[in-house]
């Protein structure tokens, strides 16, 4: 059963999320900041990490983690196409860690999205 962290401030998308993953049979962990992302991490080493990447910490979260673990999962969600994202996820896309998706998504295609980064 993969074991999912899902990065995000506990909205109704977190929710939504929670929600769609454990139908699927997924174990999944919330952190709500740097400090609980980084330390649940280290404890469970999840098999793919989702993270909105809206807040500036968060960005500076998946730089921060994919240094220390380089084997990590991302899948990063991303909302407004105004916003360059490319140098908050430089360091990321050149360990080959993470992949993009832009909201809003369907749950058919976000759950597809997980699948994918765990095969």
């Amino acid at each position: 059963m993969p074991n999912i962290l899902i990065v995000d401030d506990g909205s109704s998308m977190t929710s939504w999320m929670i929600e769609s993953l454990m139908q699927e049979k997924h174990q999944v962990e919330v952190a709500l900041d740097h400090k609980d992302t980084l330390k649940l991490y280290d404890r469970h080493r999840h098999d793919l990490i989702v993270m909105d990447l809206a807040v500036a910490e968060r960005r500076k979260v998946i730089t921060e983690l994919l240094q220390q673990h380089r084997d990590a999962l991302v899948l990063a969600l991303v909302g407004d196409e105004s916003i360059d994202y490319e140098s908050a996820l430089n360091a990321a896309i050149s360990f080959g860690a993470v992949r993009i998706i832009r909201k809003p998504f369907s749950s058919a295609f976000f759950l597809q999205a997980v699948e994918d980064q765990l095969s």
